[in-house]
Parts: C-alpha cells; structure tokens; sequence
C-alpha cells in the first residue's frame, strides 16, 4: 500500500501500517540492494526513514512523547550511518548542474578538475560504505525500531491523534521561513527545508481523505522543498 492514511482503516491502524512500511522498505534497501546499487539504496533508505521520522512528529498526538522520542533517537542515528555517502554523491550530482546551467558562459573544462576530485571522493565513499559495517549497524538499529512497532501504544484516534503535530509542523515551519527571511544563512535555509518536507511527507499522508485540496496543498510544498533543496545543493 501506498504511503497515505486509507479510508477503510482507522488512523491508528494507518499510522503503524505506515511504520512498518516505510522501516521494512529501508531494511530492504541496506539489505538486499546494498552491494549492486550502494548509492542508490542509501538514497532510498534514508528518504524512507526520513517519511518515518515525520510520520512520528505527525502522531504527536496518540504517541508518548518518551515512546516518540525513543523511536526519533533510534532512526536519526541509523540515518547518520548513511550520510557521508549521499553527500559525496550528491556534491557530484550538484556539480553537475551548474556545469549545464553554465554551458556556454563558462568554459567545459572549468568544471573538470573539481569534478575529478569530488568523484574520488564519492567512490571511496562508496567503496567505504560497502566494505564497511555502517549499513549492517543502520539494518539492526532500524530492525528494533521494526519489531516494536507491533508495540506502539497509540492512544488516541481520528483527528485528534494527527492534528497537533500538523499543526506543529506548519508552525515550525512558518518560524523557519521567517528565522531565513529575517538573516539569511546557510543553517537557517536548511532549517527551513527540513521543516517543509516534514509538512510535505505528513500531507501526503492525507492526500486520500484529504482530496483535491490537500493534494495541491502537497504540490505547492513539494515544489517549496525542491527550490530550497536546490540552493541548499
């Protein structure tokens, strides 16, 4: 099932249906895909657990905060395992675009030995990551947070379990937008981006009970994360 809360299911059942989805599909990643695709599959392992990390600052209203803040330290840790890899590959990948943003204001070769040495960097990043136990140690710390899933106590149901941590999210990142817009720095702009895809992931969430008009609530916030993610890169 998709990562949404479905009608035909109590926002208890979504929540934790949604867990188990997102932390198996991470474990699948570091586990199965690891050796062929290394890069890829941290990609996809850390956006996964960075939906459950959101998801937990969503059920801020039938979760303890103690149970929450458990799960939160466990899944940031693993996420961190993984974060020197896809940053190496996407200092690369940023490289890139600018050398085609700049095509024919900027000669080609400008951009050659910069490239030369971030690619070393990304592959021994890679070939670090693979030969190392950092992806073992992110698959057993993320396996726990799995297993106690099936013991979550959410205590409340309906709309009162998701709204104070919708509501929290938007006013993070409302503060966010106006810390930036006071004194724009590097910090205050990531911030800021991190709050917005928290609303993004927690609003997709909803787009099926929600409709037409959370899901172009969801497009102008997806649109908001990719600019600032692009002059965060």
């Amino acid at each position: 099932m998709t990562y949404t809360l479905e009608l035909d299911e109590s926002v208890r059942e979504g929540i934790a249906r949604c867990a188990r989805d997102q932390l198996d599909r991470a474990v699948r990643d570091l586990s199965e895909r690891i050796t062929e695709e290394p890069i890829k599959a941290v990609h996809s392992a850390r956006k996964a657990v960075k939906k459950e990390r959101s998801l937990l600052r969503l059920a801020r209203g039938t979760m303890s905060s103690k149970q929450r803040r458990r799960e939160n330290r466990a899944l940031r840790a693993a996420a961190r395992r993984l974060s020197t890899a896809r940053d190496a590959e996407v200092m690369v990948q940023t490289l890139e675009e600018l050398a085609r943003r700049y095509v024919g204001q900027v000669p080609g070769n400008t951009f050659d030995g910069v490239r030369e040495q971030l690619e070393r960097v990304r592959d021994a990043q890679r070939e670090e990551l693979v030969s190392s136990a950092l992806d073992a140690q992110a698959v057993g710390e993320l396996g726990a947070v799995r297993v106690r899933v099936e013991d979550w106590n959410l205590t409340t149901g309906g709309w009162k379990a998701i709204e104070a941590g919708l509501l929290r999210s938007y006013g993070d990142g409302r503060a966010a937008f106006l810390s930036a817009r006071s004194r724009r720095s590097t910090t205050r702009l990531h911030t800021w981006r991190k709050r917005t895809k928290d609303l993004w992931y927690q609003e997709r969430l909803l787009i099926t009970a929600g409709g037409p008009t959370v899901a172009g609530h969801v497009k102008d916030v997806h649109l908001l994360a990719d600019l600032l993610g692009d002059d965060h890169d």
